[in-house]
């Protein structure tokens, strides 16, 4: 999910060694798009793991968020994704990324041999596009005034991992203390407390997320909703534990009066709305490993082939489960009253693109 590309010089001027720019007559934009459109350029890449088996969300080793190295902001959505596939491919193991402009404005800059090695992150938006008819005439109302529609945008910007960089400020180099998952940890279960939904241990080897009842028969008896899981200790490690309540959890935020999402409503009904489910509450479990800086673990690769199909559907698939998928999470954590603002923003902002 990462992108590479060749870096030229800007249409604004020239960059010299420490980023900052020379006019130049007829200079070339530094970074041009990829050839396929932004949305298809990820969903290949998610597609070749697919393929392969594999679930790219999930890595082998500890996938602390990604977040901005200048403003503090956490990555969301699909930058997650396209970040952490960067830093497994590269070999990063530093959770900071930044743009050419904020590592110049720190100081520092892109070594020398890897100017060419940026990665890409998108920025979603929405515009006001005019009504045409299929002749292309602009549509107006009785009053002559132009008729309008939303359309969505995808913009792209291009990144950097500190460790492509020098003369930052020296805490920028340093690496987040990995946890130890031996035992139960306290900050994770003050957060499944805070959510609220029962967590029941058994002796059994199923784990599953029951929505309850609000009233049956003639006693109308309420049941609340509830995740069973085998008992802690029958988990590798703290991460597989936690990872199967996050998954869970996900599902819980498709209820009503939840978030109320319709790939869960018909999660009996329709395969392809149940593999969406799947995904989005995958998605979901893995940015809540990396916000609590522990392992992420695949719940259910029986889905890979249905994700494949969903994918090669659309090109926007992965897009909108990642999207659902972070709403899910950041609605976890709010019920959880943890204070998410800011943590998670489309990064960068349109004032921070390179130059």
């Amino acid at each position: 999910m990462a992108t590479t590309g060749t870096a030229t010089t800007s249409s604004r001027g020239r960059r010299n060694s420490t980023g900052n720019t020379k006019k130049g007559k007829g200079a070339k934009k530094p970074y041009p798009k990829p050839e396929t459109s932004l949305y298809q350029h990820t969903t290949n890449r998610i597609l070749e793991a697919l393929k392969k088996g594999t679930t790219p969300w999930v890595k082998p080793w500890v996938a602390f968020s990604p977040f901005n190295g200048a403003t503090h902001n956490r990555y969301s959505g699909i930058n997650v994704f396209n970040l952490l596939d960067a830093a497994e491919e590269k070999e990063f193991k530093n959770p900071r990324w930044m743009t050419w402009k904020q590592i110049g404005g720190l100081g520092g800059k892109v070594k020398a041999d890897q100017t060419k090695k940026y990665t890409w992150v998108y920025k979603a938006g929405q515009y006001d596009a005019k009504q045409k008819d299929e002749h292309g005439k602009v549509l107006t109302d009785g009053n002559g005034n132009d008729l309008t529609q939303q359309k969505s945008y995808l913009k792209g910007y291009q990144v950097y991992n500190v460790e492509q960089t020098e003369g930052l400020p020296a805490e920028l180099y340093l690496l987040p203390e990995p946890r130890n998952t031996d035992t139960r940890l306290e900050d994770i279960e003050a957060f499944i407390k805070g959510v609220g939904v029962r967590v029941k241990e058994t002796s059994g080897d199923k784990a599953y997320f029951s929505k309850g009842l609000q009233g049956f028969s003639k006693s109308k008896r309420k049941v609340k909703p509830s995740i069973t899981l085998p008992a802690f200790e029958n988990f590798n490690d703290a991460s597989e534990f936690y990872a199967t309540i996050f998954h869970e959890q996900a599902h819980w935020t498709g209820t009503e009066p939840q978030l109320n999402r319709d790939c869960y409503s018909k999660y009996h009904d329709d395969d392809k709305e149940r593999a969406k489910e799947e995904l989005v509450a995958e998605l979901t479990a893995s940015y809540l490993c990396a916000y609590f800086g522990i392992k992420a673990h695949a719940q259910d690769t029986s889905y890979i082939a249905s994700w494949v199909q969903l994918l090669e559907d659309s090109e926007k698939a992965i897009f909108e489960a990642a999207r659902q998928a972070q709403t899910a999470a950041d609605y976890l954590l709010e019920q959880a009253g943890l204070d998410i603002k800011g943590k998670y923003q489309e990064e960068p902002t349109e004032s921070e693109e390179t130059a």
